[in-house]
């Protein structure tokens, strides 16, 4: 009991214990709105990461490049499988 006499007594740089209760409820209440928004960041990432996934994928599978009418005098041409092809 005695050290916690003499700490209870030590001055603690003049800081006043007036308001302690409210300061430490702003600085928790700040800690949680900073963790919202890093959850709400992370959520629309994920959501802009799939939206781009999906789009990415519909928009490769639905693309196709029509042939060529020059497409005879290619590399592909030379080829026997190039016909086998069905395009």
């Amino acid at each position: 009991m005695d050290d916690l006499d003499r700490l209870l007594r030590m001055d603690g740089g003049g800081a006043s214990l007036e308001d302690l209760e409210g300061q430490v409820w702003r600085r928790v209440r700040s800690l949680e709105t900073s963790r919202a928004g890093g959850r709400l960041r992370g959520v629309a990432v994920a959501l802009a990461l799939g939206l781009g996934l999906v789009n990415g994928g519909v928009g490769a599978s639905l693309a196709h490049a029509e042939p060529s009418e020059m497409a005879v005098f290619g590399m592909g041409a030379a080829s026997p499988l190039a016909r086998l092809e069905g395009r």
